[in-house]
């Protein structure tokens, strides 16, 4: 599936789009795990992974961006609608912890949480060159 959707991500605009997007679908997946693939399906999914990746082309250096939109996402057939959290950082031990408890203790519910970690590479302006690898403890290479 991960290969599917990152051939179609990549069709769309292939002058601008980074190299590794299938690097970043797969580790999206894997988050999300097979229960919300399976509720989501595939097409959903596609789209989501659309918008995150298109989060992630340009972060300042050494900094971050977050973003906050609303997306239609129909669970176990059923539409409905949602306001997604996206968060590109550097490498910070429990961020996405933190933001989580914030966002619960203002009130919020949380429906999932995808925590993908993958390897990226950027210009000197932050922008997107592509997603070099999955996330592990060799963050120097």
């Amino acid at each position: 599936m991960a290969n599917t959707i990152g051939a179609e991500i990549s069709r769309k605009d292939r002058t601008a789009m980074p190299q590794g997007v299938d690097i970043f679908v797969t580790a999206l997946l894997a988050a999300a795990g097979k229960d919300i693939q399976a509720d989501i399906g595939i097409t959903t999914l596609k789209l989501e992974a659309e918008a995150a990746f298109a989060t992630l082309f340009t972060k300042p250096p050494l900094g971050h961006r977050i973003g906050w939109r609303e997306a239609d996402i129909g669970i176990e057939g059923k539409p409905a609608r949602f306001d997604v959290l996206e968060i590109a950082n550097d490498d910070m031990p429990f961020l996405v912890d933190s933001v989580v408890n914030e966002v619960q203790a203002r009130g919020f519910r949380i429906h999932a949480v995808l925590h993908p970690i993958f390897k990226t590479a950027r210009d000197g302006a932050g922008v997107l060159v592509a997603v070099t690898g999955a996330g592990d403890r060799n963050w120097n290479d």
